[in-house]
């Protein structure tokens, strides 16, 4: 059976109010009731109402699929081939330098090997 949810919207946002004030209050429901001239069991009806609308609405967000704008970019480069130029053997360390690498980044590696104190 499906409920019927066709409330008034003043009523509505009257009563979001209202139990809004009742949650700051520290009132019990009955002494808050009193002050606000409403019956116990109407308050209760609408706080069950507005909870079912909170869930209801939280569970048709949490089933929305959420998309998110692509942007496809040209061709991406393709990855360096596994032939290399050489092989620099330390040790038990071997580098494997790719062709077309520039000499400055050569250079840069042996130096740092020298630095560690290893020989090439």
């Amino acid at each position: 059976m499906k409920k019927n949810r066709k409330w008034r919207a003043s009523s509505v946002a009257e009563w979001e109010s209202r139990l809004a004030r009742w949650r700051v209050s520290r009132d019990t429901v009955a002494a808050f009731c009193r002050k606000e001239r409403v019956s116990v069991p109407s308050f209760y009806l609408w706080r069950r109402r507005l909870q079912s609308e909170e869930l209801d609405a939280a569970r048709r967000s949490a089933r929305r699929p959420s998309f998110l704008p692509v942007e496809v970019l040209a061709e991406p480069r393709t990855a360096p081939s596994c032939h290399h130029l050489c092989d620099l053997v330390v040790g038990a360390l071997v580098c494997r330098v790719p062709q077309g690498v520039d000499d400055a980044t050569l250079r840069r590696l042996v130096r740092v090997l020298r630095e560690e104190g290893v020989s090439c």
